[in-house]
């Protein structure tokens, strides 16, 4: 098999749109549409849809919730909140999620929910919980007696959640996926999930693999540096990762990479010369001034451009598009940022919402 082939496809054991984006978003389909075009649920008024369809399919879990969303109208809770409501509400149905229609066998009980983790070094998730559950009190009416089931179900949905960036729109939803949780980490990843609405594709990274429970996917964005992906993974996930990236003492400096004048293949910086930078292509080995590379490298970190959608940002991004093919190497965490940014604009400019690197570089003539 290919590499980038989906090996399963997963709808999620439960899953709410965020309330901000409820206004022009399907809250089944999760599509994007204007306000006007959307359907307003005629009883709670927050929940809107496509059509008549996507109402019907919807009606399963939004039954139970959206009494109490007419109840308590114009109030609304939040999505963490209203996710935990709806994974509640299954469970006092005693629907955990069955086994045998499950890719990799699990149900809700086979989760893990690090409730020990949380209360004990994760004083914001702990925070967030008894908020969460003042929320639930006031919503559905949870029984002071049901705090620890509740904590449990919180640990759960905490440690498993999955954030779903449909490439059918912009929109962000929380969602919990039982086949797919059963899989662990590494920041080489075999696999990668992407979602086409609600639903959950498994994608592959590397070639010849079959679907089963020992594929690992990365939890973290896993092209960052070692001690970032560690410090994310121990406040999250509550382990020290010793992967085959994570004990490679060149990864980092692989990330800062440029790109040899010489041969074109990736140099590392100098650790003693500043601006210096060696070839690793064993038959090129030259050595070259990287003054450039080093600047273009501070620049983008000075713009934030990880984190900092503005439209200078971006539009600056896409200028430089040819300046990062010139300077820095394929594998360049600055240069990877810079493309996403690029990708991500073009693509809006162009009405698609998934564009490969090809073509923020074929599109970078685009009128500004």
């Amino acid at each position: 098999m290919d590499v980038d082939q989906t090996l399963v496809e997963e709808w999620p054991y439960a899953y709410v749109l965020h309330a901000d984006e409820s206004d022009d978003h399907c809250s089944y389909c999760l599509v994007k549409k204007e306000e006007s075009l959307l359907q307003s649920c005629s009883k709670c008024q927050f929940a809107r849809y496509c059509n008549k369809e996507c109402q019907r399919k919807a009606w399963p879990d939004h039954k139970k919730e959206c009494s109490y969303l007419h109840k308590h109208k114009p109030f609304v809770p939040s999505d963490t909140t209203r996710l935990m409501a709806r994974v509640l509400f299954k469970l006092m149905k005693g629907e955990k999620g069955d086994k045998e229609k499950i890719w990799s066998k699990r149900n809700f009980d086979d989760l893990m929910t690090h409730t020990k983790d949380i209360k004990e070094r994760n004083y914001s998730a702990y925070g967030l919980f008894e908020n969460t559950l003042t929320e639930l009190r006031k919503y559905v009416g949870l029984p002071l007696e049901d705090a620890a089931f509740a904590f449990e179900v919180f640990g759960a949905i905490s440690t498993n959640r999955n954030s779903i960036r449909s490439i059918q729109s912009s929109a962000h939803a929380s969602g919990l996926y039982l086949g797919f949780s059963a899989l662990d980490h590494s920041c080489d990843p075999d696999v990668w999930s992407a979602f086409d609405g609600p639903n959950l594709l498994l994608r592959t990274t590397k070639p010849n693999l079959t679907l089963n429970t020992n594929l690992k996917i990365s939890y973290i964005e896993p092209f960052d540096f070692t001690s970032e992906r560690r410090t994310k993974l121990q406040e999250n996930y509550y382990f020290t990762c010793n992967c085959d990236k994570c004990t490679d003492l060149n990864w980092d400096r692989l990330l800062l990479s440029v790109k040899c004048s010489k041969c074109q293949d990736a140099a590392f910086l100098s650790k003693d010369k500043e601006n210096e930078a060696i070839c690793q292509n064993n038959e090129c080995k030259s050595n070259f001034n990287a003054y450039d590379a080093v600047r273009l490298m501070q620049e983008i970190g000075r713009r934030n451009i990880s984190t900092n959608f503005s439209l200078e940002n971006t539009k600056w991004a896409v200028s430089m598009l040819d300046s990062i093919e010139t300077l820095l190497s394929d594998a360049n965490l600055f240069a990877y940022h810079l493309r996403n940014v690029a990708r991500a604009f073009l693509g809006w400019r162009q009405n698609e919402n998934k564009k490969s690197i090809k073509l923020a570089l074929q599109a970078r003539d685009i009128t500004l």
